[in-house]
């Protein structure tokens, strides 16, 4: 059951894994797909066998860009409702927010 498991994780997981980060490098860069999949996965073979201390710097790098784009989002949608009902601003769009949709500002405790 266990070599089963194994295997299952490898085809289905491992190459899903490639082929969705394949087809977005492809997207963004117009590089042949199959070339981003073999490049892709050289990467993550160096990046194991650098060990603990390169997957934790990798580990950093991505919070820190998740932390990032979490900020662009929020400052994106505040921005849209601002912009939305005729004000500038993303305080007017927290404060439009706030005023329109007070409800939801109230998760455990009014």
């Amino acid at each position: 059951m266990a070599v089963f498991w194994l295997l299952l994780y490898v085809v289905v997981n491992l190459t899903s894994i490639l082929y969705l980060g394949a087809l977005a490098i492809n997207s963004i860069s117009g590089i042949n797909i199959t070339v981003c999949m073999y490049l892709l996965g050289a990467f993550a073979i160096l990046i194991t066998l650098g060990g603990m201390k390169v997957i934790a710097y990798t580990d950093v790098i991505q919070v820190f860009f998740l932390v990032l784009g979490g900020l662009a989002t929020i400052y994106l949608a505040l921005q849209l409702v601002s912009t939305h009902y005729g004000e500038i601003g993303i305080m007017k769009g927290f404060g439009i927010m706030a005023e329109k949709a007070s409800e939801h500002f109230h998760m455990i405790f009014e």
